[in-house]
């Protein structure tokens, strides 16, 4: 079942990915799908709940996400993650959702690109 996979995509590092699990691509290429299921609004979502003030449920979102991107060879978005995570404690978190949105739209579109084949 296995396919010939490139080594990267934009934001993301599918030979790290697959070495995090082992070299188990099949099961890779799974939690790609799964990520890309479950965080296809995550942006919005975020959005909405920095507008609602629920900034402890942004501070988890953003740290869910930096575990998750770090262990799919997303270093880009753990990057990003960990920007917003900081950002919602200091209250300064414009530009670091915006490049938050822009990384995870980025890997989003990789993860596409990558399962449809």
């Amino acid at each position: 079942m296995s396919q010939k996979l490139p080594r990267s995509l934009p934001c993301l590092d599918i030979q790290a990915g697959i070495k995090q699990l082992e070299g188990n691509q099949d099961l890779y290429l799974r939690l790609l799908k799964k990520f890309a299921e479950c965080n296809h609004d995550l942006a919005e979502k975020i959005a909405d709940k920095l507008a609602n003030n629920d900034n402890e449920k942004v501070r988890i979102l953003a740290h869910s996400t930096k575990g998750v991107s770090g262990s799919i060879g997303a270093t880009e978005l753990y990057l990003a993650s960990a920007a917003l995570e900081t950002a919602v404690t200091s209250g300064k978190t414009g530009f670091a959702l915006q490049e938050f949105s822009a990384v995870l739209e980025t890997v989003l579109r990789s993860i596409e690109v990558l399962v449809r084949n």
